[in-house]
Formats: C-alpha cells, sequence, structure tokens
C-alpha cells in the first residue's frame, strides 16, 4: 500500500512540470516541428457600426500557431437558414500570426448571418467562434404631408423624403384608392418628375364627392418605402347636362335635343348622345352613341337608322377632362311610317248605316287605298273582313253599308294602306235603327230564401210604342212568353225591377228580359241562374253506433238535437248524444238502461223519458229526466198513478203537461192517451183515441198553438203493413179528437219535426211532406238521395235549417232548407 502511494506522487510532480513547459509563449517556429497542431483562431465581436446593406467590416486574431506556420488566414459566412457554409463565401486575409481584419462586400440586405474566423497550418484549419449579425434594409423613410387644391376631379398630394437609404432613389410618387390600403390590393399610382426631397403629384380621373385614400411611396435599389395615409374628399361636380324632349322626324330618325346647364372643370372635349331600345337603368342594356359638333350650350344631334314603330331611350352626355356626365334619360317613339285616320262619324238609319272618316296624317307616304270595315262577331274587323273601297283621292271620305241585318250589332272602323301597312281608327259598334224594341241585359240575385230578385232595361222602344216588357222564365232553356212564366213590369224604355217568389233551391232557371211592340218581341239572351241547393250533406260523421230504423229516440232542446238509445244489431244501448250545427255531434252520459223506442217529450225546458223496451224484451216503465246544464240522468220519484210500462209511445207537451199518445205493451198496441203533469207529479189516462184511430207506435206527435197532432205511426208489430197515414188534432188536451187529411204518401213514416207551425215529415220513400195546420193539407216536397231513403232515425228542426239523418247507410246528417224547397208535385221540374 505505501507503494502506491509513491507512484502517485511521482506521477504528479511530472504531470506539474509538463505543465509549466507548454504555457510559455508561443515562439518562432521552423518547420518540421514534430507534434504540432491547428492553429488556434479567434473571431472578434461585430461591429454594428460596419454593418450595412451590402457588406460588414470583420476583425481576427491568431492566438496560436500550434507548432506550424499559419499559411492562410481568413473569414467564412453563411445565411442563417443555410446548413453549410457555402465554398464561395471564404476570403482571405493574409498569414502569419496577429491581428488581421477585412470588409465582405455583396451581401444581401436585410438578412441574418453567420460568421467565422479561420486560420491553416500544414496540420489543418482552425475556427474561431461563429459570430451573428443582419444586414440593414437599405430603405429609407418618407412622410405624406399633405392633400392640396382639392376638386372633384383632381387634387395634389404633397410628400417628403426624410431619409433616402442606401442607393439612388429610382422613383417617388403617390398610391391612392378608394379604401384603405390595407383592407384592399387594388391601387392606383402616381410617380412624380421631381428630384428634390419634398415632391409633388396631381391625382387625375377622381370620381366627384368620394373618400379617397393617398400615400407617399419612394423606390431605391434595395426597394420601395412608403409613408403614412391621408384621407381627402373630392369636391362636388358642377359639370350638370340635361336632356331634353327628342323630336322624331321620320320613321328611322329623330332628332336628340341636349343642354350643356354646367360646364365644371376643364374644357369640354366631347358632347353627344346615348341610345338604346331599352332603358339605361338595365345594367345589361346595349346603347349606341353619336357626338354632336356643335360648340354651344345647347346642341343636337340627328339619330338615324332607326327601327319603325320602336321606343328608344336616350341621355345627353359630356366629357371633359375627368370624366363623362350624363343627364337624365328620355325616351320616344318612331312612328310606325303608317297613316293617322281622324275620328269616324256613324249615323244609323232604318235601311243603313252611313260613315265618314278623315286621314289626318299619311305617315309621310302616299296612301293607296281607304275605306271602311266592319263585322258582327269580329270586335277589331280588318280588311279580311267586310270592306268598302273609298279610294285614295281625298283626305275626307265617306261610304254606306248596306244589306245589314236588323237588330244586329256591327263592329265598324276606317282603314288607309300605305306602303308601310295598314292603319285602322278607332271602332264603333252601331246597328240598324230597329223596327222591334231593344232591352239590356238581366240582372238578378236573391236577397232571402226562396225569393230572387229579377231586373232589366228597355233602351229603345223600336218603330213603334211598347205594349208590354218584363221578365220571362222557366226550368227550360229559351223561354218564350207564349207558354212560359211571365211577369209584366213595363210599357216604355227604360229599366225596372221585381222579386220573383217560390223559388226552388238547387234548380236551373233560364231567365231573360222581353219587349214587345205593334212589330214584334225582342228578347236579351237567356240568363242561366241557379239559386242555393235544398240539400247539403254536413261533413262530421255521426260517432254512435249504427241503430235500426224506429227504434232510437230523439227530441229537440234549446237548439240542439237530442238522440237516445235505440237497437245496435240484436242488442238495445243506453248511448245518448246531442247535435248542434256548429259542433256536430257531441257523447253525453249514457242513459241509466239498455233501452229503446223509449217515450221522449220536453217540457219545462227540460227532457222526459219514459219506458222503452230493454234486451228481456219487456217493456219498462223507468221514468228519467235529463238536464242539460250538468249533463245528468235523474230517476223521477214521488209520482202518483205512474202507468204500467209500454214503449214506441209518440210523445208531446203542453205547457206543464206530458203526453204520451199509444205504444205497445206486452205485444199489444195501445191506443191510450196519457198525460203527466210535471209540476203536481201526476198521471192522468185520458182515455182511449177514437174507434177509427188505428192503434199504433212509433208515430208522430207535437203541439202547435197549443193543438196536439198525432198520429202516422206502425199498425202492426210485424211491420207486415204500411204505416198509417192519419193525423189527428187535438184543441182540449186529449179529451176530444179530430181527424185530418191523409198524407197522400205510399210511404211508411221514418221522422218528422215542427217548423214555423208547419208539420214537416219523411217518408220511407225520401220524400218531404209538409202539413199545413191552417187550411189541414199536406203538400208533397222535395226527396231526400237514395242513400238516405228508408233510413232515417232523427230530424231536428233547429234555426231555418232542418237536420235529417243517420241512416243505416249514412253516418252524416243531412241540412234541408225548407225556405229554399218550393217543389210542389213530380211535375214540376218539367215545367
Amino acid at each position: 500500500m505505501q507503494t502506491m502511494k509513491h507512484i502517485y506522487l511521482f506521477l504528479s510532480v511530472l504531470a506539474a512540470c509538463l505543465l509549466a513547459v507548454g504555457c510559455t509563449e508561443d515562439p518562432v517556429i521552423g518547420d518540421g516541428v514534430i507534434g504540432a497542431e491547428v492553429p488556434v483562431v479567434v473571431t472578434d465581436p461585430v461591429d454594428v457600426g460596419t454593418v450595412t446593406a451590402t457588406s460588414i467590416t470583420i476583425s481576427g486574431k491568431i492566438v496560436q500557431e500550434n507548432g506550424a506556420p499559419v499559411t492562410a488566414r481568413g473569414f467564412q459566412w453563411k445565411k442563417t437558414d443555410e446548413d453549410a457554409y457555402p465554398q464561395d463565401n471564404t476570403i482571405e486575409a493574409g498569414e502569419g500570426k496577429g491581428d488581421f481584419s477585412i470588409t465582405i462586400t455583396a451581401l444581401k440586405n436585410a438578412t441574418d448571418y453567420h460568421i467565422r474566423a479561420y486560420a491553416v497550418n500544414r496540420e489543418g484549419t482552425g475556427y474561431g467562434e461563429v459570430k451573428s449579425f443582419q444586414t440593414i434594409p437599405g430603405l429609407g423613410s418618407v412622410e405624406t404631408i399633405d392633400v392640396q387644391q382639392i376638386k372633384s376631379g383632381s387634387a395634389v398630394a404633397v410628400g417628403k423624403i426624410l431619409l433616402s437609404g442606401e442607393g439612388e432613389i429610382l422613383h417617388r410618387g403617390f398610391y391612392y384608392s378608394e379604401a384603405p390600403f390595407h383592407l384592399t390590393a387594388t391601387k392606383d399610382s402616381v410617380i412624380s418628375t421631381m428630384e428634390t426631397d419634398s415632391f409633388t403629384c396631381v391625382l387625375k380621373d377622381l370620381k366627384p364627392e368620394t373618400h379617397y385614400y393617398v400615400q407617399s411611396f419612394v423606390t431605391n435599389r434595395f426597394g420601395t418605402f412608403t409613408g403614412d395615409q391621408k384621407v381627402f374628399d373630392t369636391k362636388a361636380s358642377f359639370e350638370r347636362v340635361e336632356t331634353l324632349k327628342p323630336q322624331p322626324i321620320d320613321v328611322q330618325s329623330a332628332l336628340a335635343v341636349g343642354r350643356v346647364v354646367a360646364s365644371g372643370e376643364g374644357v369640354i372635349l366631347r358632347k353627344g348622345f346615348y341610345y338604346a331600345e331599352a332603358p339605361f337603368t338595365l345594367a345589361t342594356a346595349a346603347k349606341d352613341s353619336v357626338v354632336s359638333t356643335m360648340e354651344t350650350d345647347s346642341f343636337t344631334c340627328k339619330l338615324t337608322g332607326l327601327k319603325p314603330g320602336t321606343t328608344y331611350y336616350v341621355r345627353a352626355f359630356i366629357t371633359n377632362r375627368f370624366n363623362t356626365l350624363v343627364g337624365e334619360q328620355e325616351e320616344f317613339t318612331t312612328s310606325d311610317g303608317k297613316a293617322t285616320l281622324g275620328g269616324l262619324g256613324v249615323i244609323p238609319s232604318f235601311a243603313g248605316i252611313s260613315v265618314t272618316a278623315t286621314v289626318a296624317r299619311d305617315g309621310g307616304y302616299a296612301v293607296t287605298e281607304r275605306g271602311f270595315c266592319y263585322s258582327e262577331s269580329n270586335e277589331y274587323p280588318t280588311v279580311a273582313d267586310t270592306k268598302i273601297i273609298c279610294g285614295n283621292e281625298t283626305a275626307f271620305f265617306t261610304a254606306l253599308l248596306t244589306d245589314l241585318q236588323p237588330g244586329t250589332k256591327y263592329y265598324i272602323r276606317a282603314y288607309a294602306v300605305n306602303r308601310y301597312g295598314t292603319a285602322y281608327g278607332e271602332v264603333f259598334p252601331a246597328s240598324l235603327l230597329n223596327t222591334l224594341p231593344t232591352v239590356g241585359s238581366l240582372s238578378h240575385g236573391f236577397p232571402k230564401a226562396g225569393v230572387m230578385s229579377v231586373g232589366g232595361q228597355v233602351t229603345d222602344k223600336g218603330m213603334s210604342d211598347i205594349i208590354a216588357a218584363g221578365i220571362c222564365w222557366a226550368l227550360h232553356p229559351n223561354p218564350v212568353v207564349e207558354t212560359d212564366n211571365v211577369v209584366i213590369l213595363a210599357q216604355r224604355p227604360g229599366t225596372f225591377q221585381t222579386e220573383l217568389t217560390g223559388i226552388q233551391g238547387g234548380a236551373t232557371y233560364y231567365v231573360r228580359v222581353f219587349a214587345r211592340n205593334d212589330v214584334g218581341i225582342t228578347y236579351s239572351e237567356t240568363d242561366t241562374i241557379s239559386p242555393p241547393a235544398v240539400f247539403e250533406t254536413k261533413s262530421t260523421a255521426f260517432g254512435g253506433s249504427l241503430r235500426q230504423t224506429h227504434s232510437a229516440s230523439y227530441v229537440t232542446l234549446d237548439g240542439r238535437g237530442y238522440l237516445l238509445g235505440g237497437d245496435a244489431g240484436a242488442s238495445r244501448i243506453s248511448e245518448f248524444y246531442s247535435f248542434d250545427p256548429v259542433f256536430s255531434w257531441r257523447k253525453l252520459i249514457s242513459y241509466d238502461a239498455e233501452r229503446s223506442l223509449i217515450l221522449t217529450a220536453v217540457a219545462r225546458n227540460t227532457l222526459f223519458a219514459f219506458g222503452g223496451i230493454g234486451n228481456d224484451k219487456k217493456a219498462s216503465s223507468d221514468f228519467y229526466y235529463y238536464s242539460s246544464s250538468t249533463n245528468q240522468w235523474t230517476a223521477v220519484r214521488g209520482d202518483r198513478g205512474r202507468p204500467m210500462g209500454m214503449y214506441g209511445s209518440a210523445g208531446c207537451a203542453i205547457n206543464n203537461t206530458i203526453y204520451f199518445i199509444g205504444g205497445v205493451r206486452d205485444d199489444n198496441l195501445l191506443n191510450d192517451v196519457w198525460a203527466y203533469n210535471t209540476v203536481s207529479l201526476t198521471w192522468e189516462r185520458k182515455g182511449p183515441m177514437p174507434s177509427a184511430f188505428e192503434k199504433q207506435y212509433g208515430g208522430f206527435a207535437a203541439v202547435i198553438n197549443d193543438v196536439i197532432y198525432t198520429g202516422l205511426g206502425q199498425v202492426t208489430l210485424g211491420g207486415d203493413k204500411p204505416g198509417s197515414s192519419q193525423l189527428w188534432q187535438t184543441a182540449d188536451g186529449g179529451t176530444s179528437w179530430l181527424q185530418t187529411t191523409s198524407t197522400g204518401s205510399s210511404g211508411t213514416y221514418m221522422a218528422g219535426t215542427v217548423y214555423r207551425n208547419k208539420i214537416y215529415i219523411v217518408d220511407s220513400l225520401g220524400v218531404i211532406w209538409v202539413f199545413d195546420t191552417e187550411n189541414k193539407t199536406w203538400a208533397h216536397k222535395s226527396i231526400l238521395p237514395d242513400s238516405y231513403k228508408g233510413n232515417v232515425h232523427c230530424m231536428y228542426a233547429i234555426g231555418d235549417t232542418i237536420y235529417i239523418g243517420l241512416s243505416g247507410n249514412s253516418q252524416t246528417m243531412m241540412a234541408y232548407y225548407p225556405l229554399w224547397d218550393s217543389f210542389k208535385d213530380d211535375n214540376y221540374y218539367n215545367k
């Protein structure tokens, strides 16, 4: 271990001696020294004061030759973005030891460089550390001073060079634009010819009243440098030109007229007119131009080569050194070259029509033919229709039109022909003086249901006085006074009007005006008139169950119809619905039991329901009343003398008393009359109907002016016989009865209601019958559509409409308008 310590001590002393020998000053070394190395060289810091746009002066130092003489020294440089030093970017600065410096040229302005010193001996090349520098841009600075002498089309820009930069100034001037320079790449420029630091330029061809931006610029060999931007507004232009009304000359030329109102800046270089066949407001409109040689403020130009009969648009223009200004556009139309005709004179007589006319202008070319053309069908007659030639000798010409038909209107106009074609005058309609009367057209309207207002006019009596005038009509075309409906309204020319009553809705009427004198009769054209229909299908369908005929009960209360119970197939139902014209069908609370043929009547504004037949085929004596305000059925309690169960009775009410007539009990038809007082809650059997009254069920009952009308029911339970056609009435509450007339129907009663104190019923053939309670007669009215025949379940009179419906074939209601139904018998439509 002691031996190793002595070895370490010896090596340390030896290393210190060798280091002391190596740090001595580098001596002059000759060739052939063993152990020489590459020289040590230093790159001095860059002096920015020596850096220009294209050069730099740089210095370095050989620190040690390291055993071999330095045979070359200098610098290498490259751009900072280059990976290696290019071979051409090396410059020598002598040889040997010591300091050295050199100026490097041909650099690129505004560029980042790396540079380093180098030294070469026989052992190789040593390099100094890398220094960085940037060449200066070489540009100067310029200031935009002002914009002066601003006019509508020009201005003077003023600039000053503050620093010229390196190298010769090549250009100086100004950029200008209508938008800020940082927002647009589009700009104009102007170059000054001045060579001083302060310089100006005239900005030309500017727009009046326009905002401009201007910026000075200077260009040397390194590039262009700019000043700040200034803004200015050009003044209003005082140039103004006016386009006056052009003067057409002939079919192919016109004289355009303009006037310089204000000449503005500078000399007017040109003045003239643009013209085109389309308005100048259209961007695509092509235009021609013509220049005037006149030097006065007012100037004209002849426009030639125009098209005949064509509209042109023209506008004056003037041009000065700044711009071209235009006036407002005017329009004119060249003549079509045809002749112009004066007013037509027409004098009709019984034998013919005398006509006169004048050629007011010949269009500049001789008229070769003139005359009159006329037609009874062509409202604008031409020479292709009937014509009379009058020659071409004079401007005024006349003719007599003969061989005309009495009562016929003719359309007449004059014509004239020249090389450009045929010209026509205004059309005048005329007729021979008529021996027959002349009538005007028909007017009509419908002031109320079942009424048609009609009117007419006699415009001329003809050769003799009017004997009779008025309206005739029928349900077939071309009615005549001899065989059809007639109303006489006048015996002299003039207007007249009347109202026709008993009009059948949905029919087609043929109506015309007539007038007769001693010579004969005249009719107007026939008007076809269709009044509103008698029937109208309502679109909203009933949503309840389908019911068998004569099984459901129905009443009208407070402007609504109600439908209760019935047979839906093999079973009875308890469904209860209301109907109104606005909201159509609405499902209400069901009846307390499933029943059909329930007895119903309305008293004291309340619906009462009694009896009916259930699914057990037994007659019920249940008695309920319904409140429409609460939508509730309530059982009647405490009544006295209630009859045994029954069904199918006809019900009605006088004041507080309900009457039930006929019906079925224990499979037997009844002719009983039961009265129930809704105040005292007592029942009274009024006794049987007269023996002539057929026992029945499912019939009709109603009260009109305190008289009960009843009857029309089924007289057999099996329905193997037609129902009764008799209607009975009582005026003493059922004590005595009177038989009225038979309906005359060959069908069976289906449903009925009361409207305006008349009884309306529908039979199984779909025929509507009306009973007049004053004269005790039945009238046959219109017939329902086939889908309703034999299948009507209910009938409600609401307002002026009777609603009929719910057939087995249709779940919709049919609106029937009785005021429009004037149907009288089967032959009515054949009249």
